[in-house]
């Protein structure tokens, strides 16, 4: 058995390894990439982070924001109302409006290739 060195050992003194001097750790870096192998908590904290980002900061924040687009009179294009209110404007043939939730949707000419849309509150 001694012929038979533990693959565990040669991991660790492999020229991978890099001494963290601050910290007195071995950062552990993956041999096809060079990168730092993470542990699990790690990556678990990661994503953790990345999440909280991407996560709105209210979940009411798009409801402001349209109740904002109503109050000033502004035109909206169809791309900003999809990303507002999560899908397209449409209306039906002969129709110039759309209602979804408490607003109330009327196409008001172009802004540049899209549709302009004006945001009304519904009572």
């Amino acid at each position: 058995m001694d012929d038979f060195k533990s693959p565990l050992a040669e991991l660790v003194n492999s020229p991978l390894d890099r001494l963290d001097t601050s910290s007195r750790q071995v950062d552990r870096l993956l041999p096809t990439t060079g990168q730092p192998d993470l542990a699990l908590g790690e990556v678990v904290q990661l994503v953790e982070a990345i999440a909280r980002h991407l996560r709105p900061a209210e979940p009411l924040q798009h409801l402001k924001e349209l109740q904002l687009a109503a109050t000033e009179g502004w035109l909206l294009s169809s791309s900003e109302v999809e990303g507002l209110v999560g899908c397209k404007p449409r209306v039906q043939k002969g129709e110039q409006q759309f209602t979804r939730g408490s607003f109330c949707f009327v196409r008001s000419g172009k802004i540049g290739n899209q549709s302009a849309w004006k945001v009304v509150k519904v009572n």
